[in-house]
């Protein structure tokens, strides 16, 4: 069994809505999947870029006279053999995969290790934490090689074979005109729900470490404090993965877990986005906007959009919320 198979979840099948009616290319992507590591949107990247290079050979093909069956065969045999472009595919994931376990694992670790060292009464006990330095290195070397190895393994896999960066999806056709929609994709909620998780987690450590309680007791104040709130925003700030936009020809619709806003679109006075620091300390991962719009009464209000580039169509709604407030 080939390892790369590991790395399929979900789904293993060939996405077939990349068929091109072509017998020669459809057999030669679907090779060349078998080979691929990733999820389908990952792996959806490579046979994409694969599927326009030799459609285009066999439509210039095509052009020089040849029939379509032997444009597709040559322009198959041309762009050279699929075990050479999966493996080419594999080894890219390979590195992006080690690259972001040192990043993410190192970091993580690192930051726990300095936790454990302002709280080593409370993490080794106060035996332990009476030795020298030298005494406890084996421990502290141990955990902190368990904290690199379990963070930077899921979110180094996340990253690398099920993560894929939203695209444009086609707007929605309704009654009363088409809506752009733009929404998280169904892997990004289960990475929010990740991040949830390991954050609130740290939160909950901090709390409890305010109280005198935990491994954490020992941290002191301030730095209880700094984490539980750090720990507190990221873990509430994944619930953007859970905002809805909807704009129609006549207004922008908000759902979110802070509530529901209706803006009429011939409202909208401006778009304006935050500065980091706003955006820094502002609940939701992603860049901050405030919508300006006015009000029945000529008030002007204001509302927070966060929008990332894990939403479909979020790029799509930035400009045409600017072009709006221009038009205005």
């Amino acid at each position: 069994m080939k390892l790369h198979r590991l790395t399929r979840f979900p789904k293993h099948a060939f996405p077939t809505e990349l068929d091109t009616g072509n017998t020669a290319i459809d057999q030669y992507l679907r090779d060349l999947d078998a080979g691929l590591a990733g999820s389908t949107g990952v792996r959806k990247m490579t046979l994409e870029e694969t599927r326009d290079h030799l459609l285009e050979s066999t439509d210039a093909l095509i052009a020089q006279g040849q029939s379509p069956d032997a444009a597709g065969q040559q322009a198959v045999a041309s762009f050279g053999a699929v075990e050479v472009h999966a493996k080419e595919q594999r080894q890219e994931r390979c590195k992006l995969f080690i690259t972001m376990f040192l990043r993410f694992g190192l970091t993580f670790a690192t930051l726990m290790l300095l936790m454990s060292l302002l709280s080593m009464s409370s993490f080794l006990g106060e035996e332990k934490a009476a030795r020298g330095f030298a005494e406890n290195l084996p421990t502290l070397a141990k955990t902190y090689l368990f904290n690199a190895t379990f963070f930077g393994f899921f979110m180094s896999y996340w990253f690398t074979f099920a993560f894929t960066q939203a695209k444009p999806a086609p707007v929605k056709p309704t009654e009363d005109g088409e809506v752009l929609e733009v929404y998280s994709q169904k892997g990004s909620k289960y990475a929010a729900v990740f991040l949830f998780i390991v954050m609130g987690g740290i939160s909950l450590s901090c709390l409890a470490g305010l109280f005198g309680w935990g491994y954490m007791a020992a941290s002191g104040i301030a730095l209880n404090a700094l984490l539980f709130l750090l720990g507190a925003q990221m873990a509430i700030g994944a619930s953007v993965a859970w905002d809805r936009y909807e704009l129609s020809q006549d207004a922008l619709t908000i759902r979110s877990f802070t509530g529901h806003h209706r803006v009429p679109r011939a409202a909208i006075v401006d778009l304006v986005e935050r500065s980091f620091w706003r955006s820094f300390i502002g609940v939701g991962i992603g860049k901050h906007y405030a919508l300006i719009w006015q009000d029945e009464a000529g008030q002007r209000q204001t509302v927070n959009l966060v929008l990332n580039g894990e939403m479909h169509n979020s790029d799509s709604l930035i400009a045409t919320l600017k072009a709006t407030a221009c038009d205005r």
